[in-house]
């Protein structure tokens, strides 16, 4: 979350409610929320997952993409040899796992590539960055596209001469599945809006898909630039053969490298929460069980209680009980200081026998 801090900020100051998921796709209420963003994921999905999100968004949650770049080629070619471990270390996942990304798309007829592009474009006069990105391989050809002219980076990362091509990154679809079915968003680059990242950030772009996400309003500059796609692609995204990510998935359990196939684990259930009990701590106490509070105070000329001691003797020599008298509290007395006053003094000697040098 914290890759996409500024994002959050930015989107909550638009007045937008912002809740991160943190359990399957199939623990939320769909009906509560307006759109659902998937940012950079690496993780795989679990087919109970991809039914959910279709039938959300068939009655009415649109979905907005962010994906990244993903190829096998340049996975192996970025290898290195870890001196700590003695290990070769090779990523298990792209940028994003676009493979995982099109099971999930394929419900609309949506499909990424795996060529890595890398450049700058400008719409609307607004410049944005498009570092190490995906491209859509195939869209429904309902939906609204926008190209831009790019740098083919991982053919130079292979050796090969770098050129450039027109390559469609945007698609913006509303499904028909229904007469209220949501939209679906699909960008093919996540690095300006990650703070990890962010060269040039492309909030404005986000809030303009935002907009069409939930009101189905497209900006006319995307209108005014639409791409033709030929929908021609001969090599889909695969899974890298021998591949361990399953050792960080929750979705995974293992890779069966003999036949190449997924093993999934079980859905996990979700989450419930324990609402606590309220427990008002502000109680009244009835009017008819109200007592008021007795306060004691002691008047000059009232009678004070008698104050045993162990050792009193009177003038004759015989032990007997003291009783204050009010006189023995007068101020203008000579004949001894006032009780308070000798408390007081008490503690003036204690305080300056107990002072720090």
């Amino acid at each position: 979350m914290d890759n996409v801090g500024d994002m959050y900020g930015h989107v909550r100051a638009a007045g937008y409610y912002i809740e991160v998921l943190g359990a399957p796709l199939t623990c939320f209420e769909a009906s509560n929320y307006g759109a659902v963003f998937i940012v950079d994921p690496e993780e795989e999905f679990f087919p109970e997952e991809i039914a959910k999100l279709k039938k959300d968004i068939d009655n009415g949650l649109s979905l907005i993409i962010f994906a990244d770049w993903y190829n096998v080629t340049v996975m192996r070619k970025v290898k290195f040899f870890d001196e700590n471990t003695r290990q070769w270390w090779m990523p298990d996942t792209g940028g994003a796992n676009v493979p995982a990304l099109n099971d999930l798309l394929s419900s609309w007829g949506i499909v990424l590539g795996d060529t890595v592009y890398d450049g700058e474009y400008s719409i609307s006069k607004q410049t944005i960055t498009y570092a190490s990105g995906t491209h859509i391989a195939r869209f429904p050809s309902n939906g609204v596209i926008l190209a831009a002219k790019l740098s083919d980076q991982g053919a130079e990362m292979l050796g090969g001469k770098p050129r450039k091509d027109e390559v469609p990154i945007l698609g913006l679809l509303q499904t028909h599945d229904s007469t209220k079915s949501g939209r679906v968003v699909v960008y093919g680059d996540s690095n300006c809006i990650d703070n990890s990242h962010l060269q040039r950030d492309c909030f404005w772009l986000m809030d303009a898909l935002l907009d069409y996400a939930t009101n189905a309003h497209v900006p006319s500059i995307f209108l005014q630039n639409q791409y033709k796609l030929t929908n021609i692609i001969h090599n889909l995204p695969q899974r890298m053969e021998g591949n361990h990510l399953y050792r960080y998935s929750k979705v995974l359990v293992n890779h069966l490298e003999d036949t190449g196939k997924l093993m999934i684990r079980d859905l996990p259930k979700c989450p419930h929460l324990i609402w606590a009990q309220p427990n008002p701590l502000n109680k009244s106490a009835p009017t008819n069980l109200y007592k008021s509070a007795k306060l004691l105070s002691i008047k000059v000329d009232a009678e004070l209680p008698v104050f045993v001691s162990e050792r009193n003797e009177n003038e004759d020599g015989v032990a007997g009980n003291w009783v204050p008298h009010a006189s023995d509290f007068n101020p203008n007395d000579d004949d001894g200081m006032p009780i308070f006053g000798l408390i007081i003094l008490i503690l003036i000697f204690i305080d300056k026998d107990f002072a720090p040098a």
